[in-house]
């Protein structure tokens, strides 16, 4: 277990795994961790990043193999620095005023992006990745930052 909630595997690939075992998590933001435990406390629900080692069918939700064709070229997840959040009941419309309703929290903890609820209608991404402008969380498309959400109060 990397925290209360989440394992090492949640937030890697199976091949990273295979390859670094628990030492995989190295490759991880840990601002991520942080992150995903904030969410699953606030919530009282289960939160699914990757459930390849359960026998689910994500494998990508977290670290993601450079080589892989899923996502953008640039993805933050070949980073190490984004993780797609999944909780039952949730869409991208729920996902996007949850994080407005947090914002300061998920700020705070290292919350850079998200992607547009558009794209993500399922789960949320959430990177790490800095943009330079501080204060604020990006929504972000495919290719081009379609909002900024203002933090107040920091």
């Amino acid at each position: 277990m990397v925290s209360k909630h989440f394992t090492v595997e949640e937030f890697v690939n199976p091949e990273a795994f295979k390859e670094h075992g628990d030492d995989s998590i190295d490759l991880i933001d840990h601002k991520l961790i942080d992150i995903a435990e904030f969410i699953r406390n606030d919530l009282g629900k289960p939160v699914t990043i990757n459930n390849w080692h359960t026998g689910g069918q994500y494998h990508e939700s977290g670290l993601r193999d450079a080589n892989t064709k899923t996502g953008s070229k640039k993805s933050a997840h070949k980073l190490g620095k984004a993780i797609d959040v999944k909780v039952a009941g949730m869409g991208g419309s729920e996902w996007y005023a949850y994080v407005i309703k947090n914002s300061k929290a998920l700020y705070n903890l290292g919350l850079r992006r998200i992607e547009d609820k558009k794209l993500a209608t399922t789960w949320c991404h959430m990177d790490t990745k800095e943009h330079g402008i501080p204060h604020v969380i990006e929504v972000v498309d495919l290719t081009s930052v379609v909002e900024k959400i203002n933090i107040v109060g920091i």
